[in-house]
Formats: structure tokens, C-alpha cells, sequence
């Protein structure tokens, strides 16, 4: 089975990657590094004094550039030819899971350009990029998880439409959120810096758990049968009699 999906994603990636709409994603990979570069634009250095701008100003700026990615992360599911592909072999979920996987370099460069102009003035104070990427990386599989959930709903089943809209929301609620579940915590020195990002690494899980489930066939087989095996369909006795043998006796 590995092989053989192996053998269709190597066929099958280039007519993916011609159907994949790249636009969204790159043209707000543009609009987001423009809004890095004026969230960090430090007057104090164009003045020729110390940076003014600290940790928590880039961190503010690149967390305004990860939404704006990921509301064009959530056009990458769309293809409005993907129900009339229903009847082939290959399942919704690998052909999903393989364009997401194309889009993986460009919104890598995307966000390594917002990166690097963010951090275009130096600081002494160390920047902590590990965890603000993985706060990128939850907040674009939410917009993800929002558009092939959206998909189900929404005409021509183009959920970008509304997977955008939807991060944009959830975003604002963990931004209201109680300080106990609150995500976008300011700083590293803040006290629930750590655990905060112990929930985005669950955000990040669940959202990939929720893409996946939203991205089964529509006539795949419930998980329990999938896990226990097809088996036999139970007869029942009302309305599936057993059948009887020409000698007059009730089959098994």
C-alpha cells in the first residue's frame, strides 16, 4: 500500500500542482511581509540611536503576518473539480494531504521573507523564532482545518470563502480568551509563556485531526468499521429472513 500511494503521488503531483490555487497564498505572503516591515520599522535606528523596538514588537508583527498567510492558506483545498473525482481510487484525503505538502515550500519562503524583514534591526535581547513559527504553523492549519470543514457547506464546495473569515474569528476569541487559556501571550519573560505554547502545540494537533476528518470521502466507511474490519454485514432477522433450502430447513 505505501508503494503504491507512492506510485500516485508521484503521477499525480504535477496535475495537483496545476490545479492548486497559488495565488491567495503568495499574494498574501506579499501583503504580510509589507506588514512586517512597517510593524517593525524602528525610527529610533533610521535616526542613527539604539533600536527602540523590542522582542515583543516583532513577535506582535509576525504573529498580524501569520494570520494574513493563513487566510490565504485556507484557498489551498479549493478545487472545484475534486467532486466530480469522487469515483476514483485514490481518497480525498491523500489527494488533500499531498497539495498541502506542494504548498509547504512556498509558505515556507513566504514566511522566511517575513522573517528576515522583521528582523532586519538587530537586538541584544534573543528572539524566540521556534516558537513564534509554531504559532504561524497552528494558525495556518486552523485556516485549513476552517476550509475543509467550510467545504461541506459552502457552494461549488470553495471553502477558502469562508476558512478565512474563520480564522480571522477565532483569532479574536483567543485574543478575548480568559488569561488562564489566552495564546498570544506578549513576551518570552511572561510568566505563561510556556504554557501557552503547549496549547498551540494541541491547537496545531487538533486542527490537523479536524482537516483530515473533514476531508474524508463522502462515502468512506465509518472509523469503527475501518479500525475493526469490513466483515459481514449483520443479518437481521425481520427484514433479511435466513433463507430456506429446498428440503424445507432453515439455512444458517
Amino acid at each position: 500500500m505505501p508503494l503504491r500511494r507512492a506510485r500516485v503521488a508521484a503521477e499525480g503531483w504535477r496535475p495537483l500542482a496545476g490545479s492548486t490555487r497559488w495565488q491567495p497564498l503568495a499574494g498574501a505572503g506579499g501583503v504580510a511581509a509589507v506588514i512586517a516591515y512597517f510593524e517593525t520599522r524602528d525610527q529610533c535606528v533610521e535616526a542613527g540611536l539604539p533600536p527602540c523596538l523590542g522582542v515583543g514588537n516583532k513577535i506582535m508583527a509576525l504573529r498580524l503576518a501569520a494570520v494574513v498567510i493563513g487566510i490565504g492558506a485556507a484557498f489551498l483545498l479549493d478545487d472545484p473539480a475534486e467532486d466530480t473525482l469522487a469515483h476514483v481510487p485514490t481518497p480525498r484525503i491523500f489527494t488533500r494531504a499531498l497539495r498541502l505538502l506542494l504548498a509547504m515550500p512556498l509558505a515556507g519562503m513566504v514566511w522566511a521573507l517575513c522573517v528576515a524583514v522583521a528582523m532586519r534591526t538587530g537586538g541584544a535581547e534573543p528572539f524566540p523564532l521556534r516558537q513564534v513559527t509554531l504559532e504561524a504553523g497552528a494558525l495556518w492549519m486552523v485556516a485549513v482545518a476552517a476550509s475543509a470543514g467550510a467545504a461541506r457547506l459552502v457552494p461549488e464546495r470553495l471553502g477558502g470563502i469562508a476558512g478565512g473569515p474563520l480564522l480571522l474569528l477565532l483569532t479574536v476569541a483567543a485574543i478575548l480568551a480568559p488569561a488562564r487559556f489566552r495564546l498570544f501571550v506578549p513576551e518570552p519573560a511572561e510568566p505563561r509563556w510556556k504554557d501557552a505554547h503547549d496549547l498551540w502545540a494541541w491547537v496545531l494537533f487538533t486542527s490537523v485531526l479536524l482537516a483530515a476528518w473533514w476531508s474524508r470521502d463522502p462515502g468512506a466507511r465509518p472509523i469503527r468499521r475501518m479500525v475493526l474490519g469490513s466483515g459481514t454485514p449483520r443479518r437481521d432477522p425481520e427484514t433479511h429472513p435466513a433463507p430456506v433450502s429446498r428440503m424445507g430447513r432453515t439455512g444458517p
